[in-house]
């Protein structure tokens, strides 16, 4: 499963609505055994999240996860 961004306007942040809709997303393939994130570099992004249980996979220990990404327009090393 794939998930792209959970996006709730600014001014109902902080209310648990953004966990809520993770939750709807993630409850519908809960039978998936990877579900993918891909977001920006933002810590409020980050901690809402690892909240629902996603993990950043440079932080992953004994693991053998490897995330591969190509973009248009990114320099990629």
């Amino acid at each position: 499963m794939y998930l792209q961004d959970i996006l709730v306007r600014p001014d109902h942040q902080g209310q648990g609505i953004g966990s809520q809709l993770i939750q709807k997303c993630l409850s519908r393939f809960d039978h998936v055994r990877q579900q993918v994130l891909l977001t920006d570099d933002e810590p409020a992004q980050h901690a809402l999240y690892r909240s629902a249980g996603f993990a950043d996979v440079a932080g992953l220990k004994n693991n053998a996860l490897h995330a591969f990404v190509n973009m248009k327009g990114v320099e990629l090393s």
